[in-house]
């Protein structure tokens, strides 16, 4: 259960530039109309204008900054708040909203440099302290941010912006119940809050409480439309209750809003080979492009390439997804945890069985004897040697 929130650094977000910072210009007005609006594009080039007449305006500056965060133009975000932070020393926002973009960035240690500036500056800041934590989480320090957010919630106890991504923590550490609770406290405190009705929606999903994971996912969906990320768990959703066709439609809007993400291709080739439909294996392919670490979409297209007679192409295919030794008493996985060590054998199956189909008989019982040693339990190595 991943993150999906706004950008770091937005909980005021652009609304809040109306009433934030004085008139300085007309031009500035303007700018605020536009982004009143939902204009973002618009007030983001007559600021480039405003900034070529006055290149030290911190409030066009600092409306600048925040629209090329809500634009996805990150490392010009970067830049601009990086100028702002040096303009205003005593003020947090230029290193909050620097924090901000080199999150999305994937630049971790330096947007949590950033956030700490942000917090000396002002202590008691709640999103830099909120965003510090999202920091630490997206590097593996997930009871440093859970401790952290949890000292915001005593200050904050109804905040959504608080409560969601603490609840997403307690998930992610394996307090369901915590999750749920802080979650449903985000939801219940502010029902506009994408990213409560967003991650309540999916942790509804995976607890089988189908109808009120598509409700919630569906409010999700109403405020931010087209977003990537929930038409992908909306995906899961349909497949879960086997409404592949609505599935389909979804994986395919999530393909379209976000063509980059190798997670959208790999879901909507999934769901096109479970209905035995041309274009799963494109998918695949194109998910393997994006991310070639994939392992799933290998594993995934190694089944499907021997289902339809390709088995030379599928034991290639799968051979490169698993590149541990099949020495059959080691018994070592290639992942980690029960369901993975399932998947690993059902790769390892699989490519017995292609490597058998090609003539390879002998290979093929060492990967069938391998597949039952990471998975004792799963019974079709000992089916089929």
């Amino acid at each position: 259960m991943a993150f999906a929130c706004v950008p770091a650094g937005l909980l005021l977000g652009l609304s809040a530039i109306a009433v934030a910072q004085p008139a300085s210009s007309p031009g500035i007005e303007e700018a605020r109309r536009l982004v009143a609006e939902g204009r973002i594009a618009e007030a983001a080039a007559r600021l480039e204008r405003l900034r070529e007449d006055d290149p030290g305006d911190p409030a066009a500056l600092w409306m600048l900054a925040v629209a090329r965060l809500r634009l996805g133009t990150f490392a010009e975000a970067a830049v601009l708040a990086g100028e702002l932070a040096s303009l205003t020393p005593d003020n947090p926002n230029g290193p909050l909203l620097r924090g901000a973009a080199l999150r999305e960035l994937g630049r971790f240690a330096d947007a949590e440099a950033a956030l700490r500036e942000a917090v000396a500056r002002d202590p008691s800041h709640p999103e830099a302290r909120r965003d510090l934590a999202l920091v630490l989480a997206a590097q593996g320090r997930s009871e440093e941010a859970i401790a952290a957010l949890e000292t915001l919630r005593a200050e904050y106890p109804r905040r959504a912006e608080v409560l969601a991504p603490l609840g997403v923590l307690y998930v992610q550490t394996g307090r369901g119940a915590d999750g749920l609770s802080a979650l449903t406290g985000a939801a219940t405190s502010d029902p506009g809050s994408f990213e409560a009705q967003h991650h309540l929606g999916a942790l509804h999903s995976r607890l089988a409480n189908y109808p009120e994971a598509g409700r919630r996912l569906d409010r999700a969906l109403a405020l931010r439309p087209d977003d990537p990320g929930t038409l992908l768990e909306i995906c899961l959703l349909r497949s879960r209750e086997e409404r592949l066709e609505d599935a389909k439609a979804a994986c395919a809007r999530a393909v379209e809003a976000a063509p980059e993400s190798a997670e959208a291709h790999f879901r909507s080739g999934d769901v096109l080979h479970y209905l035995r439909e041309d274009g799963a294996a494109a998918a695949y392919r194109e998910t393997l492009a994006r991310a070639p670490e994939h392992r799933r979409a290998r594993f995934r297209l190694g089944l499907l390439l021997h289902e339809t007679g390709r088995s030379a192409a599928a034991a290639e295919v799968l051979r490169s997804a698993l590149p541990l030794p099949v020495a059959e008493t080691r018994g070592a996985a290639l992942l980690e945890g029960a369901e993975a060590r399932e998947q690993e054998a059902g790769a390892r199956v699989t490519l017995g069985l292609a490597l058998a189909a090609s003539g390879e008989r002998d290979e093929a019982v060492l990967q069938l004897r391998a597949a039952a040693a990471v998975s004792p339990l799963t019974p079709e190595p000992h089916l089929h040697l």
